[in-house]
């Protein structure tokens, strides 16, 4: 997500970019406390996937939340797909583009 942030910060605002980098990176620090932290380690397994997919789940609510306001400001600009793509893969597009000509 570093690679050019701040062109999809500017594209799909900074709710919509920091909310789902909170939400990936959160649910895994919140799966991992689950799981080393209680002691009862088949409940610790359980709850460690449950609380990983859950929180991940909740915040994507969020995240589709703020996407779908960034599109009622820009009608006509986005699709889904072309708003999921330009938060999840299109840095990495454009890091392997770059990448490219110099190598």
């Amino acid at each position: 997500w570093v690679y050019n942030i701040h062109d999809q910060v500017e594209s799909l605002g900074p709710k919509v970019v920091f909310g789902y980098m909170i939400t990936t990176f959160g649910s895994v620090i919140v799966g991992c406390a689950l799981w080393f932290g209680l002691a009862n380690k088949s409940a610790a397994l359980w709850a460690g996937f449950v609380g990983w997919i859950g929180t991940w789940a909740l915040g994507m609510v969020g995240v589709v939340f703020f996407m779908k306001k960034r599109m009622d400001e820009n009608p006509g600009k986005w699709t889904w797909k072309s708003m999921f793509y330009e938060l999840t893969l299109k840095d990495v597009m454009d890091l392997k583009h770059d990448l490219s000509e110099i190598v």
